[in-house]
């Protein structure tokens, strides 16, 4: 069984099955492969795909020792050209570092001992809810769209590794429930 897009799952040993992880960004395609066992974090990004080059850096570019904690950056030839009419973003995240081209993930990692990489969090407010990633500050401020939303906070749940997206939000008079979630649901 192949997993990617999200954490593994605890593994269900009376089926006889072999799992294996991949990560990696819609920018990179799979950069990274992991076997999984009764031993595996479900944290574990794997080892990079030999055709991947990965340098961790600290926040302000320079790379880190191995163990130090800081942004995934990866290189290869799998790496896209950009984004589609956003040169200001494409600028940002895909960097030029001692003449190769890298992307910034913004993804919070450390490599191990053996080479492998951990993942720690995010530097941004991106999550993954059922393979899908959100941004909490774009729920945030379409839900304060909605004319009787004053202030709105957007966070995600983690319940036995499944992920659920929470939106706490105070407004000006009382609304149901279902007009945020449908609002939220056409506009998001």
């Amino acid at each position: 069984m192949i997993l990617g897009g999200s954490v593994f799952p605890k593994l269900d040993r009376s089926v006889d099955y072999h799992i294996v992880n991949v990560y990696g960004s819609t920018e990179g395609m799979a950069l990274s492969y992991i076997d999984c066992n009764d031993s595996t974090s479900n944290s574990s990004l794997g080892l990079p795909c030999k055709h991947c080059e990965w340098m961790v850096s600290d926040f302000s570019g320079h790379q880190v020792r191995s163990g130090e904690i800081g942004e995934l950056m990866v290189s290869g030839l799998n790496l896209s050209a950009g984004y589609l009419n956003s040169p200001e973003l494409t600028k940002e995240r895909f960097v030029i570092i001692n003449s190769k081209r890298f992307f910034k993930t913004h993804d919070v990692v450390k490599e191990c001992p053996d080479g492998s990489y951990y993942f720690v969090g995010r530097m941004d407010s991106m999550v993954k809810i059922n393979g899908h990633r959100v941004c909490l500050e774009e729920v945030e401020f379409m839900a304060r769209e909605i004319p009787a939303v004053l202030q709105a906070v957007a966070c995600c749940y983690s319940i036995k590794g499944r992920n659920y997206l929470c939106l706490y939000y105070k407004t000006k008079y009382i609304i149901g429930e279902g007009v945020v979630k449908s609002y939220l649901k056409k506009h998001l």
